[in-house]
């Protein structure tokens, strides 16, 4: 089961609010990174694709550009920017240090460095540090 599914949002039109329906068998880092990636959905106004339940179990159709957008905001959500410039630029915090306080990743939090290009501010903040 752990594999079957990450998370999903669900529309509840009884009551017009969204459900997201998470794997609880994820780690907590996991878990909250689907939330995260989900919500990304919702705050970009991604439409919920059509299900194909056409054999025995139900699919959701995959949009590659939809899952992109989501997938990058969904981790701006959970490590901003700002975030990494304060704790690992000036806070000289570890990827490790920042993944346990951001709940997530080392992997999203090498990520965001990338993306974000922090490495590099990292290097020239320190020159002026000295």
């Amino acid at each position: 089961f752990s594999g079957a599914f990450s998370a999903v949002t669900l529309y509840c039109p009884d009551n017009n609010r969204y459900m997201v329906v998470h794997n609880h068998t994820h780690s907590d880092a996991r878990k909250e990174s689907n939330i995260m990636h989900e919500c990304a959905h919702l705050i970009l106004g991604h439409k919920m694709e059509e299900f194909d339940n056409s054999n025995d179990f139900i699919l959701r159709n995959y949009n590659v550009v939809q899952e992109e957008e989501a997938k990058y905001l969904g981790h701006c959500l959970q490590l901003p920017k700002a975030a990494l410039t304060r704790h690992y630029v000036y806070g000289d915090k570890t990827k490790k240090q920042i993944a346990e306080l951001f709940n997530t990743s080392i992997d999203v939090v090498t990520y965001r460095i990338g993306i974000c290009g922090i490495e590099s501010f990292k290097k020239n903040a320190a020159k002026y540090r000295r």
